[in-house]
């Protein structure tokens, strides 16, 4: 069994936004005390969440031993890989809630993912999939009304 992560303090969210008018067209409570409410959960086994990738510029001379370290780290795009659940009671919830995922997760159109903290502020960065989901599976999700997605997300500017 996929253990899901439950926190009250930290709430995570996708979100699919309009555009022209900023408005919040679809929130999943993927992480938080409404997790799985809609049939979507985290489930244990991410990471690129915390820390932008950055690494240190070093460069070297012909015959230098070592390198000298430069003061200005490079910062990558952020890779963010998650497992999500979608989850239903019948088939037919199960691919209706599973459709949800896809219209806020696709290539060619940012989704947000938004962070609660303990202390009552919340940020937000840009996110849309970076390839193909993961969908090996043991039995049909239509059968099962269960699917677990390992999914790659990419933020192209990965600060908060």
């Amino acid at each position: 069994m996929v253990q899901a992560l439950h926190h009250p303090d930290r709430v995570m969210q996708l979100i699919l936004r309009d555009p022209v008018t900023h408005h919040d067209l679809i929130v999943l409570d993927i992480c938080g005390p409404d997790m799985g409410a809609q049939g979507i959960a985290l489930l244990k086994g991410f990471s690129g969440l915390m820390h932008a990738p950055r690494t240190v510029n070093r460069v070297s001379a012909a015959h230098q031993e070592g390198s000298k370290v430069g003061d200005n780290p490079r910062v990558d795009e952020r890779l963010i890989d998650v497992r999500l659940s979608t989850k239903g009671n019948t088939p037919a919830l199960w691919e209706t809630i599973d459709n949800l995922l896809w219209r806020v997760l696709t290539f060619t159109v940012d989704a947000y993912r938004r962070w609660y903290s303990a202390k009552g502020y919340w940020r937000e960065t840009k996110v849309r999939l970076e390839r193909k989901p993961s969908d090996a599976m043991d039995y049909d999700p239509r059968m099962t009304q269960h699917m677990v997605w390992d999914i790659t997300l990419l933020a192209s500017d990965p600060w908060w």
